[in-house]
This record gives structure tokens, sequence and C-alpha cells, in this order.
């Protein structure tokens, strides 16, 4: 079953949000559903055939046939009569809900690509008279007005609004504090329309008049927005709800029609087809709270959803709260401690207004967009819900763009030239200028020769000027990931880490290149356990193919997923393992390397005869001797007590003759000797040992 981690939102788009009994007044809600539909598969780049399920969010069901609302939006979105379709309702959090259900869906392999959105179309909700064929009419046939009872919580007796005052009265929110707030919105929203920031989600709707003609006009921005709003404006307005009420229609969501809808599907599914998501679903929760403090919500949904991300508030970057009541939003906000420069940036639903089905998937494709704007990485959208229910999604871009490196040394120099080779901006930490200058021309040296060979994209000099070295850690402050490649001693390593942490923005993934020492342990001297993995390349960097990518049981499940795709951007294979000591390849190299040391201490046969046997026999590109003088017999020899003291066998046990040799200072390729005496380097012969 795949993770949350793994899911991805491919592309989305919204119709404008059309005021009350306005210009969409005479579309229905599947109308603009699919409208919006089209729009996101539009941007996806994928075909209606390519669909394996459709799921849309409407609250309110505003028509007979919008029982099944969702089958009609498929359809009108070319899907094909085989494709299912599925109607949520979870009002105001339809929209969201439609998402989770959605992912859920290709969570659990019944799906691949899914369409998902919410709609409504709140101007045609209707006036009905209760009563049929067989049952009395209700008292004189009043008629009842469809959307203000689905606004009163029949259960506590309070109208959506009276619940959001008791809730900002519990929290001391006063009613100049909701006017603020409402100004705020307003002026947002007016400042993300001349920036151009809200008409990259927008879809336009074709205009028709009400005989369903289309009139050639365009309608293509949320209408509902009042940029002349000002204190002094709504100070004027009376109380909604009760004459001691604070919520008027200047501080309240604005009642509008429209529609919004994403892809979603598996990362892994987005990658194969070459399409770039938006972001991904990194967790969601719901929760249930008193109905007469429904505008509640929010918080246990947003802890709910972030315990399941594995993450907290302050790793969040931007967040979209439904502005149902300036009432409800700022109680929330004091509850939770959320900082409002990062709420609702462009405007929220007082300015653009709320359609209830369709608000949750608004929340998260502005959201999305904003993220992706500002290169951030984390976003949270949540809404309340009548009856005292909340949703709550977690999103992210991981988008890795600085990479840091700490060391500069064999498999620093070589880390760092793949990183910049592969187009990332690179930072090199050493404790010394004289490392980075050795580092630094050994990079040189290896991309004039791929150059040379013709195997390299760009020009030497484009690469190296993407490369920057330093012996300050703060010049490792904003990179998105840091790779450790410094001595393999477990002790060095935590200290490096320590000192970072600090340093280092807390969003950053911290990863160990070692080859034998538990990630664990090299994570417990830092802060963000949840964020650090292991990537283990191998030597020539440049050169070999294979990373291995190591989770801890702490690893959070989006930070593992962004070093896997991390990995692959380097041009490398990725193979997925766990934090156990040697990972995949020592766990089998190393007692291999051993065994041919004791079979040559055994008189088996020679050092030449065992590794041609290997090479000839087996079709290794080298035999074992060779290898381990290539490898370090240092390394080795520390690399077989580390899995020693872990598993305690005999096949991970030091060989008298490799203890003697590394005592002696002979470590193989890099000291000159080893088994094999490398004075001619182009002849290296056996030592007699």
């Amino acid at each position: 079953m795949l993770k949350t981690g793994d899911i991805a939102i491919v592309s989305g788009a919204r119709t404008p949000m059309g005021r009350y009994c306005g210009k969409l007044k005479d579309f229905t809600a599947m109308e603009l559903g699919a409208i919006a539909a089209r729009g996101a598969m539009e941007r996806a780049g994928l075909q209606p055939s390519e669909f394996d399920h459709a799921v849309f969010g409407n609250a309110q069901q505003t028509s007979g046939d919008a029982l099944y609302g969702a089958r009609h939006v498929a359809l009108r979105a070319g899907l094909p009569i085989e494709t299912p379709a599925l109607t949520v309702n979870r009002l105001c959090g339809s929209g969201m809900q439609a998402i989770a259900s959605a992912a859920q869906m290709v969570q659990l392999g019944e799906a691949d690509i899914v369409l998902a959105g919410g709609m409504e179309a709140m101007s045609q909700a209707p006036f009905v008279i209760h009563g049929r064929d067989g049952f009395a009419l209700s008292p004189g046939g009043k008629l009842e007005d469809s959307l203000m009872v689905a606004l009163l919580d029949s259960y506590c007796g309070l109208y959506m609004a009276n619940t959001a005052e008791l809730y900002g009265e519990q929290q001391g929110i006063t009613r100049q504090m909701q006017d603020e707030f409402a100004v705020r919105s307003q002026q947002r929203a007016d400042a993300a329309y001349k920036a151009g920031r809200l008409q990259e989600e927008l879809v336009p709707v074709p205009l028709k008049n009400s005989k369903g003609e289309t009139t050639g006009e365009m309608f293509t921005e949320d209408d509902h927005r009042r940029p002349q709003t000002t204190m002094e404006g709504l100070a004027k307005l009376k109380p909604a709800f009760g004459k001691n009420g604070t919520v008027t229609a200047g501080n309240a969501s604005g009642i509008v029609d429209g529609a919004a809808a994403v892809v979603i599907m598996p990362i892994e599914a987005a990658q194969k087809r070459n399409l770039k998501p938006i972001g991904r679903i990194v967790g969601w929760g719901t929760a249930g709270v008193e109905p007469k403090l429904m505008g509640r919500g929010p918080v246990p949904a947003t802890k709910i959803a972030l315990q399941r991300a594995g993450l907290t508030l302050d790793y969040i970057d931007l967040i979209e709260v439904n502005e149902a009541f300036a009432a409800q939003y700022l109680a929330v906000e004091k509850e939770l401690g959320l900082d409002r420069e990062k709420v609702n940036v462009n405007g929220g639903a007082i300015a653009l207004g709320h359609p209830l089905g369709a608000t949750g998937t608004r929340l998260v494709i502005t959201l999305l967009y904003e993220l992706r704007r500002r290169n951030k990485k984390y976003g949270l959208a949540t809404a309340c819900i009548g009856g005292g229910r909340s949703p709550a999604v977690v999103e992210n871009l991981m988008e890795i763009k600085k990479v840091g490196v700490l060391g500069c040394g064999l498999m620093g120099s070589g880390i760092a030239q793949v990183a910049a080779t592969a187009g990332f901006d690179v930072t090199v930490l050493e404790v010394e200028q004289k490392f980075l200058d050795k580092g630094f021309a050994g990079i040189e040296k290896s991309l004039a020769k791929l150059a040379e060979k013709g195997t390299l994209k760009e020009t030497p000099e484009a690469v190296r000027a993407r490369l920057k070295g330093t012996t300050k850690r703060e010049d490792l402050a904003g990179c998105d990931i840091v790779i450790e490649a410094i001595i393999e001693n477990v002790e060095e390593k935590k200290k490096v880490y320590a000192a970072l942490d600090s340093v280092v923005k807390k969003e950053a993934i911290f990863a160990s290149n070692t080859s034998s020492i538990s990630i664990t342990e090299l994570l417990t001297s830092t802060k963000r356990p949840e964020r650090f993995v292991g990537l283990h390349f191998f030597n020539p960097v440049p050169l070999m193919k294979l990373v291995e990518v190591v989770r801890t049981i702490a690893t959070a499940n989006e930070v593992y997923e962004s070093a896997y795709e991390f990995a692959k951007k380097l041009g490398k294979v990725p193979v997925r393992t766990s934090d156990k000591t040697g990972f995949i390849v020592n766990r089998l190299l190393v007692p291999y390397l051993l065994d041919a040391i004791r079979a040559y201490e055994d008189g088996v046969g020679s050092i030449e005869d065992i590794d041609n046997a290997m090479k000839l026999g087996c079709g290794y590109p080298m035999g074992p001797f060779t290898l381990l003088d290539f490898v370090g017999l240092d390394t080795t020899y520390y690399i077989t007590h580390v899995m020693y003291d872990e598993f305690k066998e005999r096949r991970f046990a030091s060989p008298p003759l490799l203890k003697r040799m590394v005592m002696a200072g002979w470590y193989g390729r890099k000291t000159g000797k080893g088994f094999y005496d490398y004075s001619d380097l182009n002849n290296p012969k056996a030592n007699k040992l």
C-alpha cells in the first residue's frame, strides 16, 4: 500500500466564484464542476480515458440530479462511460473530503489516476414545500428557504453564525477585531488580483443566458470582492443573526457559485509520464467537536493531520483556513497560535466567497500555487463544518534546490560534483581552505575528463559555477539538504550535526553518506530526527550509479521520498533500505571480502589467483583484494568492527591479517601499499604477506 507522501496532486484549476444570483446563477453545480474538471485535466496534460475514477463534493445538491453529481461532472468532462464516480457530502469540507477520498483510492491501489474536486450552485438553492402525494403539506403550505435551513444546526438549535459568535466570545474576539480581519481579507485579495496571483488558478467560464445560449462573454474573475471595504463602512452594518451579535454581512464569508478540481495520482506514475506535480499530500485528518462550537473544528483536525504527517506547525510555511466567519477564524488562530502572516495571504472567503462544496478544493489549489510561487515547502488547508466537524490536509512541494556537502575529500567532492552536474547549487563545507582547494582541483580535473569524452552536457565552467566552498557553517543555512561525507567516525559525525542543527533551516533534510554507522545513532545529535536519512554513495561517485537510501524508524515519509527522488535527479539508481548496519551492499560485500582474506590466510590460493578466480569465474569487474585496496583497508577494518558489534557473527569479524596491515599503515591504493604494491600504478604487484 502506498504511503501518503507517495500521492501527488498533479494539477488544479477552479472557476472564478460568482456572487449570489449573479453571472453564474444559471449554471448548475455539475456544469461548473465540469468546467473546472476540464481545466484541471488540460493542465495535467492527460486524456479523459486515462482516469480511473472521479470524486466530487457537493453540499446543497440544489438540483434533483445532483444526488449523483460526480457522475454528471465526469461525463460532461469527457470521462468514459465505464469510469465510476463518487459524490461526497461533508458540507463545507466536501471538496477537501473528495481529495482525501481520491488519495485513499490511490493509496489502496483501487485507482491510479483520479479526478477530484467540489462544486456548488448556491444561487439555485430552492424554496421548498414539505410533503408529497399521500402526505399533508406543511402547515399552510409554507415555503422554506433551503439555504437558510442549511445554515441552522438542528442538533444545537443555533445558526452557524451564532456558533461562530459563541466560539469567538469564548476566545475574547470583539466585533472590531472581526471587522479588521474582514478588511484584511479584502485588501489581500485585491493585492493578489493586482499582482496577477489568483488568476493563475482560474479557468474562465463561458457565460450563457437563461435559455442556455452562450453570450460570447467570459467570466474571468471572482466578483464577490469588495476592495473598497473600510472599517467605517463595516461598523455601520447591523448584526445579521440577533441584535446582540457580532457577525455581519461584511465580516462573514460570501454566498457564491463555483467549482474546483484537481488531478491525483501516485508520484511514481506522474514521473513515468514526465509530469511535474504541483504538490504532494503528506497527511490529512478529520475531527468532531461540540456542535455549538462548530467553528473550533480546525483545531483538533489540524493537530491530527500534522501528527500523521510527522510535522508540527513550526514547519508549516503557508496556511489556508476557510474564513466562514471572521469570529470563527480569529478564535481558531488564537487557540492554535497561528502566525497570521502565513494565513490566507491572498485573501479568503470573506473576500472571494464560500461555495460550500467547492471551498475545500479551492483552499488546496490556492495553497499549492502560492507555495510554488514563494518556493516554500509545507502548507496546511483546513475548514470548519456545520454540525461540529472539520477536515485538514497537509501538503508539500519538497523541491530540493540548494545542496550542502560536509567534507571535500574523495566522497564529498564526488557528491558535490554530481549534484552540481545535475543542476543544483552546491555549497561544500570544510575545516580549512586547503582541503577545499584540493577537493575542487579534483573536481575540475574530473569535469575536464568528462568533457573530453563528450559525456558532460554543459561546459566544465558552467558546472563549476554552481559550486561554492566555505569554512563557515552559516553558509549552509539556506540549504534544502545537507549531506555529510566526513571521516567514518560516529562521534565526529555527531559533533558536526549538533553544530549545524541550530544553523541550517529547520525544514532542511540531514543525510549521511556513512557506509556502516547507524543512521539512528547519528540523528540523536539533532532536534530533527524525522528529517534525517542515509544517502550512501559509492566510490567513485561520478561513475558509480548506486545510492542506498536509508530510512530510520523516525524518518518522516515525505522526507524519505524527497531524498529518494533527489538521488534519482542526480542520475543515480536509488535502492530503498532500512537502518540495519551495513545496509544492503556491505551486508553482503563485507563477509565476501573477509572470506577472501581468510582463504588467503588458509593457503587456498595466492592474492593474484583468488582475484583472477573471482573475476573470471564470477564475472566480477575486479577481484576481492583489488577491491579491498580500492575501498581502503582502514575503512574496511572500521566497518567490520561496527558490523561485528551489531551482529556478533563470525562472518563480520576482522581476520588477523587485515588488522596487522592496518596497524602497519598499509591502507591500499591511497598509501601505495595494501595487498598490492602501487609503486607502479600501471602495473601493481601483489605483496608477499
